[in-house]
């Protein structure tokens, strides 16, 4: 039931505008803590697969000092399903001192950054907010992913598919 309420609330046009940023942005830096780090090392993965370059980080640290070394044309990704670590918080205002883009990927639980971030894209999820594990908020991030992820390769890949046209030259 997440996954399709998540599908059925999700708003396409924050997606658009999700994937229009991270197709123009320079560099790519996302944030994510504990449970979230699968879903951020997959999306870092996607996006270098078709040459963005994302600053990758294997800790929250190592995220905060990247935000150092990115400008207003780059990117900040955060992920969090309930927003209440407060590392969280910092990344979101440092980027915002530096007048960074940011696209926050989180559940649909209260928090405050929800108006101050260039787009917000909630999901639905049954999984209780405060949690050492997840069941569906994984889940539905992930479909966020996978649904800004499909919309930016309408803007970045050729219109021929290189494979077919090679074939077909070479026949």
């Amino acid at each position: 039931m997440d996954i399709t309420n998540t599908l059925n609330n999700i708003d396409d046009n924050k997606i658009i505008k999700a994937s229009n940023i991270l197709v123009k942005a320079e560099k790519i830096n996302i944030a994510s803590l504990c449970g979230n780090y699968s879903l951020k090392y997959l999306f870092e993965y996607k996006l270098t697969r078709v040459g963005k370059n994302v600053m990758l980080s294997l800790d929250w640290h190592q995220q905060i000092i990247n935000l150092n070394f990115i400008s207003k044309n780059d990117v900040l990704i955060v992920i969090s399903c309930s927003m209440n670590k407060n590392e969280i918080s910092k990344f979101i205002e440092k980027a915002i001192s530096k007048k960074i883009k940011i696209i926050l990927l989180t559940g649909e639980f209260e928090n405050n950054w929800n108006d101050k971030v260039d787009v917000c894209i909630k999901v639905s999820s049954s999984d209780a907010k405060f949690r050492s594990f997840s069941f569906t908020s994984k889940a539905c991030m992930n479909l966020a992913i996978e649904m800004i992820f499909k919309e930016m390769l309408k803007n970045i890949l050729p219109e021929v598919d290189v494979i077919e046209e090679w074939k077909w030259q070479n026949k």
